[in-house]
């Protein structure tokens, strides 16, 4: 059975070595974005091998940096996202903007 979700896009992944990034575009079905404050890919998974099936473009599956002005109930709301590479070789949701105080 398969599945039809409405989810964002992984626009572009700057993380080359990971194992679903191919051409700069993320792969994987489903991507989680990290804890709150680290707004991490969780997904990212180091391998010198990259997945061949470029047909799917990623898309964000679970959001748990609940202080992000795009999550909603762990679901991001944002159209799009980016991933990029922070300092120390960490991978990070480019795309994170901290919710501001009501």
């Amino acid at each position: 059975m398969r599945m039809i979700m409405d989810i964002p896009a992984v626009a572009s992944c700057a993380a080359e070595k990971c194992a679903f990034n191919t051409d700069h575009k993320c792969h994987a079905k489903a991507i989680t974005i990290g804890n709150s404050g680290n707004p991490a890919c969780d997904t990212y998974l180091a391998a010198s091998k990259h997945i061949r099936d470029t047909t799917r473009i990623g898309g964000v599956g679970a959001c748990k940096s609940i202080d992000c002005k795009n999550n909603e109930e762990f679901d991001c709301k944002a159209s799009e996202i980016r991933v990029g590479m922070i300092a120390g070789g960490g991978v990070t949701c480019s795309s994170y903007e901290k919710r501001k105080n009501n």
